[in-house]
């Protein structure tokens, strides 16, 4: 129109007036035409009517002919078709009016691309092209328009379709298309399509997807940080939270939910998509904590709850809170005030009853899960709870019990007991030939005993093979700490707990089943561990197939696969009190410790199952909390020791000391060799040495072993002023040069069973100070060579180690009873003998005679 060219113009503007009937600009440019031509008319210049065809030259009709197909095409919602007179309309109009008309059909075309359903569609429709064709042909349309062209882009990324955002930024600018985990190339790319897309809610979002693609997330979160501050929304908030929870930072996670959670707005009058993505980035934070045992994210969360006004969503994260620290008491209370709340927003993918549901089954608890599920209003919009929903009606179905209420996985134990009973396995023993399984090989008492009983083993005439089954070697740090050892001998070892979180299927791996639907489908449906533990323990056992299993710790699991696969002697060995003296939560109880009480207890109706302990302690907790009437079916088999291979020579390790620093040979070391985890009480170990240093400021202290807890045992030494006295050397594989470096062994454990440490210190003539728990007792000659203390608090324990160091010639005596006592009891060949009768091998049971050691006086 500012040219003059009215014909023109007049075309545009009237598919813009039929496109867009209320737009009052295109009434008014076209009203001003009209006026132009009527004043042309009425001062005789020839002016051509936009409406008469007769008039109009070949380009303005070709012109009008592109307009009308373009009209058409819009007025019947065929994206298609619009994008092809599209096309059409660029040779045949002038470049700002196509640019107006792309800026008004751009948006719906990407609607209608969004809508666009390939599998179903393109089927329906044989005009159409690949969905890729149509978005580069309609790429090619609005490029040059930045906005347009960053949110198709960002559309398209939105769908997790990367490869394909890239491929389009490529074409456009004739380049070719490079990996996505290069982070310059997307960024330079979409900078040469839309120079301004940092200022772009979309851009800044489309540059994150990109980065995120290509694994770079720390840099994605910067990028979704900057959309949200361009334009809050929801697919925004949802990016970053993905973001950071892919990133890792679940610190960062939870101060985002937090800071959501008390901004301006009611967290329940907040947008649907907002609501969801938050409940997403919840469930993953307690997840993680449940995963790795630390609620320290929660807390940022739990600080923004103290203020909220009660509601739905704000009860559902509270519940999620309680959850994370293995609250399930706490949690369904929260459950119950949201179900008491005004129900939430559309779209909003919570239900109370449902969430409770999922509580419930988290502690197996399937019956009353059930029971929620039924209370719960449409699910099914909600693929977990639909999921979950359909895995408690199967396992109902399937087991069809009478038992109330339902417990999981208890009742497919008793599928599985009945199944085998029915009809057992087929199983051909090897002769003589013996299969130990253990957890791991880590740094903890059970597996060293593992290990020094295979060194035994593989020289024992009796066993003609060996086979060492284990779970772990990877799953956490340090659970190879014997690994190199068990390697080094010549012994068959299989690790068959790698790529732990496949899932196995039961027909694949167990092919012996395949006439066993029943049983097949009971297995299938346990939880992972359990599952996982009897389909690659079957596996194993029917490869090597052993006469004899023995299964250390509490691997319930791994004795149900032997009662599956047939094996004619297998048994559990422990190393503790039974699991209700332990420090544990309902959840553990729940999901651990009653399937693993249910499963000992259907396994001793076998009349040869037996659970071995390492004190006579142990064996009384064992059958007491396993209400079993028959004391035969719980043994005592103590640790066994291989004293040679500890070390003959017993003499103090002055060299050692030397290395620390202690050059006084008078100097009193005080030791300890544990893991610095929560149940050893390394913290009252420390209070203790800060109470010994009182009496005797020159003595020196010593831990090995690693945990947990080793900064916080160093924090407190330097806050006591003695961490230069204090030596933590970590893990060692040479223990008997520490022990000799020692004066006295202190052990100030929680909980034990009968700790290979204070055996091994005695060994070395090291007396020995430890807690009254469990079988300590039984490992110490008490007054001879230690004290079992029943200690109240650290004072206690020091007040024992100060008497013997004030008393050297006691140490003396005890230097000499100290090793005559182990010998006697802990000897490496009568536990080999005991074992061997397990074993279905000849074997003895001598009897361990306690001796009296004759150097003996009191420590006065």
């Amino acid at each position: 129109m500012d040219r003059g060219a009215y014909k023109a113009a007049g075309l545009v503007w009237e598919s813009l007036r039929r496109s867009l009937p209320g737009d009052a600009e295109a009434r008014h440019c076209l009203e001003r035409i009209r006026a132009l031509e009527a004043e042309a008319t009425a001062t005789h210049k020839p002016h051509t009517r936009v409406s008469d065809p007769s008039s109009v030259e070949p380009s303005e009709l070709r012109a009008e002919e592109v307009l009308r197909g373009i009209h058409t095409a819009a007025a019947s919602r065929d994206g298609l078709a619009l994008i092809t007179a599209l096309e059409a309309a660029r040779p045949a109009l002038p470049t700002a009016e196509m640019g107006d008309l792309v800026r008004l059909h751009g948006p719906s075309l990407l609607q209608w691309l969004s809508r666009l359903d390939h599998s179903e569609d393109m089927r329906e429709d044989p005009r159409e092209d690949p969905r890729e064709n149509l978005e580069l042909r309609l790429a090619r349309l609005v490029d040059g328009h930045d906005s347009l062209i960053l949110a198709m882009l960002r559309q398209i990324a939105d769908n997790k379709r990367y490869a394909t955002a890239l491929a389009i930024l490529a074409d456009v600018q004739s380049a070719p298309v490079s990996p996505l985990e290069e982070a310059a190339v997307p960024l330079a790319l979409i900078a040469a399509v839309a120079p301004g897309y940092g200022g772009e809610a979309d851009g800044a979002a489309l540059a994150a997807l990109l980065l995120a693609a290509g694994g770079r997330h720390d840099d994605a979160v910067g990028w979704w940080r900057k959309a949200l501050s361009l334009r809050p929304e929801a697919a925004s908030l949802r990016g970053l939270l993905a973001a950071l929870r892919a990133a890792g930072d679940e610190p960062a996670l939870a101060r985002e939910v937090g800071a959501w959670l008390t901004d301006e707005a009611a967290p329940e009058k907040k947008p649907a998509g907002e609501q969801n993505a938050i409940i997403t980035a919840v469930r993953h934070l307690v997840q993680q904590a449940q995963r790795h045992g630390d609620a320290t994210a929660i807390a940022a969360i739990e600080r923004r709850l103290v203020d909220q006004r009660p509601g739905m969503l704000v009860s559902f994260v509270a519940a999620s809170c309680a959850l994370a620290r293995s609250d399930c008491r706490n949690a369904l209370r929260h459950l119950d005030s949201a179900a008491r709340e005004a129900s939430p927003a559309p779209g909003v993918l919570l239900d109370p009853q449902a969430e409770r549901a999922l509580v419930l089954m988290r502690d197996h608890l399937y019956g009353e899960a059930l029971e929620a599920f039924g209370l719960a209003g449409s699910i099914g919009t909600n693929a977990l709870y639909v999921s979950r929903r359909r895995q408690l009606e199967d396992v109902a179905a399937f087991c069809d019990t009478a038992a109330e209420p339902l417990r999981y996985p208890e009742c497919l134990v008793d599928v599985i007991m009945a199944e085998v009973a029915a009809r057992p396995i087929t199983y051909a023993p090897k002769s003589r030939h013996v299969a130990m399984v253990s957890g791991s090989l880590g740094q903890g008492g059970g597996e060293r005993q593992t290990q020094t009983m295979v060194r035994r083993l593989i020289n024992e005439p009796r066993v003609a093979q060996l086979t060492l089954l284990i779970r772990s070697v990877h799953l956490k740090a340090g659970d190879d700490f014997f690994f190199d050892t068990v390697k080094a001998l010549p012994v068959t070892h299989h690790v068959y707990g790698r790529d732990w979180t496949r899932r196995s299927d039961v027909a694949t791996a167990l092919p012996e089943l395949v006439n066993r639907p029943r049983l097949t489908r009971a297995i299938g449906l346990l939880p992972h561990n359990m599952r996982e533990d009897i389909i690659r323990l079957c596996r194993a056992l029917w490869d090597h197939r052993p006469q004899a299993v023995h299964i250390w710790q509490d691997m319930h699991a791994a004795a149900l696969a032997c009662h599956v696969a047939g094996v004619p002697h297998f048994f559990i060995h422990r190393g503790s009190l039974s699991p209700d003296y332990w420090a544990q939560n309902g959840h553990q109880t729940a999901t651990h410790f009653r399937p693993m009480r249910h499963c000992y207890r259907r396994l001793l109706e076998r009349p040869d199952f037996v659970i071995l302990n390492n004190s006579r302690a142990g064996c009384g907790t064992d059958q007491r909390w396993l209400g079993w009437p028959d004391a035969s079916r719980f043994q005592v088999i103590y640790n066994a020791v291989d004293f040679a291979a500890l070390g003959t020579d017993v003499s103090r390790n002055f060299t050692l000391r030397e290395t620390l620093g202690i050059t006084d040979p008078t100097t009193p070391v005080i030791g300890g060799s544990f893991r610095l985890q929560p149940v050893k009480r390394p913290l009252w170990w420390a209070e203790a040495a800060r109470f010994i240093l009182e009496a005797v400021p020159e003595a020196h202290f010593l831990i090995i072993g690693d945990g947990d807890m080793t900064e916080t045992v160093t924090t407190f030494a330097a806050d006591h002023g003695f961490d230069a006295r204090l030596h933590l050397p970590g893990r060692v594989s040479n223990v008997g040069d520490w022990y000799r470096a020692m004066d006295v062994k202190l052990l100030t454990s929680e909980r034990e069973g009968i700790p290979n440490a204070i055996i091994e210190a005695q060994h070395f003539g090291v007396p020995v100070v430890a807690t009254d728990v469990g079988g300590v007792a039984e490992a110490i000659a008490s007054g001879e060579s230690g004290f079992v203390v029943a200690a109240q608090s650290p004072a206690d324990y020091a007040e024992a180690v100060i008497r013997i160091l004030h008393d050297p010639a006691w140490r003396a005596r005890a230097r000499q009873c100290a090793p005559e006592h182990v010998h006697g009891t802990f000897s490496l060949d009568a536990v080999v003998a005991k074992l061997l009768g397990l074993y279905g091998l000849p074997g003895e049971r001598p009897a361990v005679r306690r001796r009296r050691c004759a150097a003996v006086r009191e420590c006065g």
